[in-house]
């Protein structure tokens, strides 16, 4: 069991430009069952078309907006306060459409 600062943890440059995650809990933390990060996102940064064909996640934004983009050309607007679910496989693109930086919670199952 511990308590972590989600903005004073550590954080790692995510895999697109202006993103930062911070690993809240995982396999390497004793969580094989699951991921949660904390990320941000900087104004406009864009998290290209991508997919996790073997995890389901839950976008959670605590701060901010987030539009999620589809191949398919749908999208959805996910302010502060909203979640979006994703399955496993499903394409998407996440946009940040706040003013500032977006806070956000990704949680994976199974872990990435």
């Amino acid at each position: 069991m511990y308590v972590i600062n989600m903005e004073n943890s550590p954080g790692v440059p995510g895999p697109y430009p202006g993103i930062v995650h911070h690993n809240l809990a995982n396999a390497e933390k004793g969580f094989p069952e699951f991921e949660v990060i904390f990320s941000t996102t900087g104004k406009g940064c864009i998290g290209s078309n991508h997919s996790h064909p073997h995890s389901a996640h839950v976008q959670i934004v605590l701060e901010g907006s987030l539009r999620i983009n589809t191949t398919g050309g749908k999208f959805f607007d996910v302010p502060a306060g909203s979640a979006i679910c994703i399955k496993p496989g499903e394409e998407h693109e996440v946009v940040n459409t706040y003013e500032g930086t977006t806070k956000y919670l990704v949680v994976y199952a199974p872990p990435r």
